[in-house]
């Protein structure tokens, strides 16, 4: 009898999460070793892995704004309509960048595969990372049943090439 109630308990939970059971959804920006002046642009990627039937992300990816400023976006991967950037000076000028998308129909990526580059100017100091952060905007991913589907996340750092501090 106690063998019943256990394994009606487990089927019960399983049947009442929000979590999804697939790998979880990987989001990394890559080290970049930097030779630049104050007034050289350079990107740095985000790019995704395990990307598979996703409906929906989102994420603030995060910089130490005394050492690094925000330029512009770009190169936003084609497959991505309707994205949302966040891009107000009060949260640029805090060192956040905040990301949304969704379509229901899902949207399955191969490994490797640049989300958007994101371009800055070095100010100055020593190496700084590139982080996601789950602040303003929390880092989140749902497949088109809207289960949540985990997300891992691998932060990059900018490291000079040069002295200047």
């Amino acid at each position: 009898m106690r063998n019943i109630f256990l394994i009606l308990l487990l089927f019960a939970a399983g049947i009442f999460t929000n979590k999804a059971s697939a790998q979880a959804v990987i989001l990394k920006t890559d080290t970049l070793e930097v030779s630049c002046s104050a007034t050289d642009t350079f990107l740095v990627p985000v790019v995704l892995g395990n990307f598979t039937n996703v409906s929906g992300l989102q994420f603030t990816l995060h910089w130490d704004s005394l050492k690094l400023d925000y330029a512009f976006v770009t190169m936003i991967h084609p497959q991505f309509f309707g994205v949302g950037f966040d891009t107000t000076a009060a949260l640029l000028s805090s060192g956040n960048l905040t990301f949304a998308w969704t379509d229901l129909a899902g949207l399955s990526l191969p490994p490797n595969t640049v989300l958007f580059k994101v371009a800055f100017r070095r100010i100055g100091g020593s190496q700084t990372p590139i982080s996601f952060a789950d602040f303003p905007t929390d880092i989140a991913a749902f497949n088109n049943q809207f289960n949540e589907i985990p997300v891992e996340t691998f932060n990059g750092l900018i490291v000079p090439l040069d002295d200047s501090a």
